[in-house]
């Protein structure tokens, strides 16, 4: 800490390697669970979520939405696909001949260094999740 005019500056403070929208499109579900007769008093809270991974992002998210997992996971298989695509055949990882593009997962224990990962689309996809449910006429 370095003091200036009667101010104290922090130099040492980082910004997180995690970014704002890892936490701000994070889901729980709470759930209320009775065991007992007595429905006021033998009530317990059950929190349901899910990881989102991908090689597609940096960062797991928290889901606990079937349908926004789902729609965000057949984006980040597209974008996985179209990376490993990107890449020249021979510095391909080997992929199993049961896999299919654009269907299947890819699973890849490091990804190249020239990948393009997909964090910053998670806010954007997210939006259009929220436009669908509320062109079908659901509201949050």
């Amino acid at each position: 800490m370095r003091h200036h005019n009667g101010f104290a500056y922090t130099d040492s403070v980082q910004a997180p390697s995690t970014p704002d929208s890892v936490i701000e499109y994070a889901q729980f579900d709470v759930l209320a669970k009775y065991l007992g007769p007595h429905r006021s008093r033998d009530r317990f809270l059950r929190i349901r979520a899910e990881k989102l991974a991908s090689p597609a992002i940096r960062h797991g998210y928290v889901t606990a939405d079937t349908g926004w997992r789902s729609y965000a996971a057949e984006r980040l298989r597209r974008w996985s696909w179209l990376e490993l695509y990107k890449l020249e055949p021979r510095s391909r990882p080997f992929l199993s001949t049961s896999m299919y593009p654009l269907v299947s997962d890819i699973q890849m224990s490091q990804v190249p260094q020239s990948w393009d990962y997909a964090d910053d689309q998670i806010p954007v996809w997210y939006r259009e999740w929220e436009q669908t449910l509320v062109g079908k006429g659901r509201a949050f």
